[in-house]
């Protein structure tokens, strides 16, 4: 279910539940936000520390990949640090930012960063962002869904129940309807 395009992968998620009346498949739905929610907490309350295992994991690369820059201070939180190949990049531990830009885009320090951090004895948990943070991660997944009542439960006023709706006009396209998704702009068989 890993993709760049957001919609393919719930699509994918939701192929199961596709045939299905429109109050089984918000169930389907339902259920399965649900399941995954839950399962987004178990893995929060088993963490250790602040950081997700996964960006410890991508943080000890970068640090390993650190090892071989060279770095030079230019002030208290400004850092130039330099390749064996020679290319300079500039890093501001102050402002969290690196020349390379990986720094800003990915929320955690990159090589870069690690090796500006070592120099002025920074902790690297502190050079990760907020939002990647625990703290942060356990509000997005403290919401909870209900589920669908049953329809007996619910009192419908009488003039809704009298009114008298029907179908939008509209044809149904020729042929057979697709299963299989439609490509994105720029994506070949």
């Amino acid at each position: 279910m890993t993709s760049s395009n957001i919609a393919e992968s719930l699509n994918n998620a939701l192929f199961a539940a596709r045939d299905s009346p429109i109050v089984a498949m918000l169930e389907f739905i339902r259920r399965m936000l649900s399941r995954w929610l839950e399962c987004r907490r178990e893995k929060i309350q088993k963490m250790d520390g602040d950081i997700p295992e996964e960006v410890d994991k991508l943080m000890n690369l970068q640090l390993e990949k650190s090892a071989v820059l060279s770095v030079q201070g230019i002030s208290l939180w400004e850092i130039e640090v330099s390749s064996e190949f020679g290319v300079r990049r500039l890093v501001d531990l102050l402002k969290k930012t690196c020349s390379c830009l990986e720094f800003q885009t990915l929320k955690y320090p990159c090589r870069h960063a690690m090796a500006a951090a070592r120099l002025r004895q920074v902790e690297y948990s502190s050079l990760v962002d907020p939002i990647l943070k625990k703290s942060i991660w356990s509000a997005t997944v403290c919401g909870k869904i209900l589920p669908v009542p049953d329809p007996d439960d619910i009192r419908i006023p009488a003039e809704v129940r009298d009114l008298n709706i029907m179908p939008p006009k509209s044809k149904r396209q020729s042929g057979r309807p697709t299963t299989k998704r439609k490509l994105s702009a720029g994506e070949y068989p």
